[in-house]
């Protein structure tokens, strides 16, 4: 189940960060239509990842905070900051 959804999540995140790339190098022009696309796959992505992160760090021994885990933490983060201010 969890590599269903974390394929899912990067799937959406690609979608995203492929629909922002051609906007910003100007192949097609800004419109609602992509920004909303953008907006949906973000929040569709960030509580999967959330889930998948959840999932992986916390057991019953603890906190994993392996180097890679707490890196894919810093991007949740990032990701998260990014798609809230773009929203408003």
């Amino acid at each position: 189940m969890s590599d269903i959804l974390f394929i899912i999540s990067i799937i959406l995140y690609f979608i995203a960060a492929v629909i922002l790339f051609i906007r910003l190098k100007g192949s097609i022009q800004s419109s609602s239509n992509k920004k909303l696309i953008v907006e949906i796959s973000g929040l569709i992505a960030l509580p999967l990842h959330a889930y998948l992160l959840y999932e992986s760090m916390v057991n019953p021994a603890g906190l994993n905070l392996s180097f890679f885990l707490v890196l894919s933490l810093a991007a949740w983060l990032t990701n998260f900051i990014v798609l809230t201010v773009g929203i408003w």
